[in-house]
């Protein structure tokens, strides 16, 4: 499946929130969209009062209701990696279907693209995904509910990554060489195995762009040769970026 980079956006964590999603692709009209994880992947809390989230209504506060499908995609298809925050056992179930397949559907024009997957665009860029992250928050989530110690990259992920070039890099976070720029505004995400595993994948690839989330923050740098952009989260100032190949 290739990806459409026409007018191509990369959107940060989204955490489930679909009317700021709804609202991004009515007013730009992307050609495709790719996003950085914690997409929200939670379909068994589908229509039920879930997670613990509570909103504030003129009646006071409500705990949320979860809509997994609430997205409304039209002709914009969206690619996506797995962040921490997801149903990592629900991915599982959908990956074994197939395990040769570069893409998974999850609702019409909604992909999830499984760690170490190449997709290719219509500009000839190949785009390596590799989602996952660890939660700083574990202790207060439950096993098998909305926590999964399959958020981590495994070694064996590593060991299968494809040896093909890589121009482009779609992770949830990043590698321990670009954590100076992004750890200052949140330190207490300072431990995380995935940054060194991320970090064999810089070195092993040396991809010309990076784009990341996890942080909950805008920032961009450089790594000898690799731009790198961490995006803030969904309908926060520098929450998206539109992706120029040019």
């Amino acid at each position: 499946m290739l990806i459409d980079t026409t007018s191509c956006y990369i959107l940060g964590d989204i955490h489930g929130e679909w009317t700021g999603l709804n609202t991004f692709i009515n007013k730009k009209r992307p050609s495709a969209i790719i996003q950085v994880g914690d997409f929200g992947f939670w379909p068994k809390f589908d229509n039920k009062t879930t997670l613990g989230q509570r909103v504030m209504t003129s009646h006071g506060i409500k705990k949320k209701i979860w809509r997994q499908c609430g997205m409304k995609m039209q002709d914009t298809p969206l690619f996506w990696c797995d962040g921490n925050h997801e149903d990592h056992w629900a991915l599982k179930e959908l990956i074994v279907e197939d395990l040769e397949a570069d893409t998974h559907t999850i609702c019409p024009n909604v992909y999830y693209v499984p760690r170490g997957k190449i997709l290719k665009t219509t500009c000839g860029k190949n785009i390596l995904f590799l989602g996952g992250a660890d939660s700083i928050d574990k202790s207060v989530r439950t096993l098998g509910t909305d926590w999964f110690p399959e958020e981590i990259i495994d070694q064996q992920t590593i060991y299968n990554l494809p040896d093909e070039p890589v121009d482009i890099v779609i992770s949830h976070t990043c590698p321990t060489e670009f954590l100076s720029e992004v750890l200052p505004y949140n330190t207490y995400k300072n431990t995380d195995p995935c940054y060194e595993a991320l970090s064999y994948v810089l070195h092993k690839y040396k991809p010309s762009l990076w784009f990341f989330g996890h942080f909950h923050v805008h920032k961009e740098g450089r790594y000898h040769n690799t731009h790198w952009r961490c995006l803030n989260m969904a309908a926060c100032r520098g929450w998206f970026a539109k992706l120029n190949l040019t």
